[in-house]
């Protein structure tokens, strides 16, 4: 039980918007940003991210098409990842508190970001 003593002060942050670094050989199958552990979501993302790369990779048949879809995939799960680690800043039903940053994940001004753990839930798996 002493260990936990000493993660109660740490505090919680990230550093921001989800980032893919510009080395042509970046290990893609890991998420594409840092999580913290409060929303159980790194490895989450990992496994999107691999389903994702699966999909956007089926079917090359010229090595030239690579950069091309790596590009889409960065597009596509930046957002995604980015949503989800700016929401493990917040604890359940505090989402409310990064609305905001959340919203410029979103993609989409009509949709707005979740406020509750409830919302949460439903916006991104419902």
């Amino acid at each position: 039980m002493d260990v936990w003593k000493g993660l109660a002060g740490w505090r919680r942050c990230s550093s921001g918007q989800s980032r893919m670094d510009d080395s042509p050989m970046n290990d893609r199958a890991d998420s594409v940003g840092k999580m913290l552990p409060f929303g159980g979501q790194g490895s989450n993302q990992a496994i999107e991210d691999g389903g994702a790369l699966g999909f956007l990779l089926n079917g090359v048949g010229d090595p030239a098409q690579i950069p091309d879809r790596l590009e889409t995939f960065e597009k596509v799960r930046r957002l995604r990842a980015s949503r989800v680690q700016t929401l493990s800043n917040a604890r359940a039903n505090n989402e409310k508190d990064v609305a905001a940053e959340v919203q410029k994940y979103i993609g989409d001004e009509d949709i707005k970001p979740p406020t509750s753990f409830a919302e949460r839930v439903s916006h991104d798996y419902g």
